[in-house]
């Protein structure tokens, strides 16, 4: 259970227990960017979750993140939390409401 993205990218080869859920494959680093995200993690909290979990937070399962449509071909260029989310918005064609409800949110 979560109540923020925690999202890692491990370019260290760290040593994982055993509730860990990992992911592989090809633009790795843009992935985690996009899941750190407020954006894409308040679309998969409203709509993905299967369900929250009050104020305490929400379940990052793999059964539910399979079902998160992300933008596949977006190429996120910053390492600034501001722009990613610009970056994302944009691809998603978020309406200014949209961009505005998003940006509101705490997650």
């Amino acid at each position: 259970m979560v109540k923020e993205p925690q999202f890692y990218l491990d370019k260290d080869s760290y040593i994982a227990n055993d509730t860990v859920t990992f992911i592989t494959g090809s633009n790795i680093d843009n992935l985690v960017k996009m899941l750190n995200s407020k954006t894409i993690f308040t679309i998969y909290k409203n709509f993905y979750a299967g369900g929250g979990l009050g104020q305490k937070g929400v379940r990052v399962k793999k059964t539910f993140l399979e079902t998160l449509p992300l933008p596949l071909n977006l190429a996120i260029k910053s390492d600034d939390v501001f722009e990613i989310e610009t970056e994302i918005q944009n691809e998603l064609n978020f309406t200014d409401y949209e961009k505005a409800w998003i940006n509101n949110q705490v997650n």
